[in-house]
C-alpha cells in the first residue's frame, strides 16, 4: 500500500518531478561551472610553480622546462577540442562560447607559449668527445 500512496502523490502534483530535475541540473551545471574553474586554477598556479623551478634551480631546470611544455600543451589540446574543433563541424558550437574574446586571447596566448616559444629554447652545449673538442666555440660561452 505505501508504495500506492507515493505513486497518487505524485499524480496530484505532476509538476513536483519536473521541478526535482530542474534543480539538479542546475547543481550539476554549478558544479561543472566551479570545477572547470578551480582546474582553470590549478593548472595556471602549478605551471607557474614549474616555471619558477626552471628559474632558480639548475639541476631541475630541464626537467621543469619539458614538464611546463608538456602540460601548456594539453591544455592547448583541451582547448582545441572544446572550442576550435566544434568550429569545424556545422552542427556543433563551441563549449566555452559564452567567454567571448576571452577565451580566443587565452587560446592564442596558450598557443604562443606552447608551441611558439619552446621552438626557440636554446638547448645546452655538450660535447660529444670532450678531449676534442673542450669547450663550445667562442660565441657559445
Amino acid at each position: 500500500m505505501p508504495s500506492t500512496k507515493r505513486t497518487v502523490r505524485f499524480q496530484k502534483n505532476p509538476h513536483r518531478m519536473p521541478r526535482l530535475y530542474s534543480h539538479l541540473d542546475l547543481c550539476e551545471l554549478s558544479l561543472q561551472t566551479s570545477c572547470s574553474v578551480v582546474a582553470e586554477a590549478l593548472h595556471q598556479l602549478y605551471t607557474s610553480v614549474l616555471s619558477v623551478i626552471a628559474l632558480v634551480s639548475k639541476t631541475w631546470s630541464s626537467a621543469a622546462t619539458r614538464s611546463n611544455i608538456i602540460t601548456l600543451l594539453a591544455v592547448l589540446f583541451v582547448y582545441v577540442y572544446r572550442d576550435l574543433w566544434p568550429l569545424a563541424t556545422y552542427t556543433q558550437k563551441p563549449a566555452d562560447d559564452a567567454e567571448g574574446g576571452i577565451l580566443w586571447a587565452k587560446i592564442s596566448i596558450l598557443a604562443v607559449t606552447a608551441v611558439f616559444i619552446p621552438l626557440f629554447i636554446p638547448r645546452r652545449y655538450i660535447p660529444v668527445d670532450p678531449k676534442v673538442f673542450p669547450l663550445p666555440c667562442f660565441w657559445q660561452k
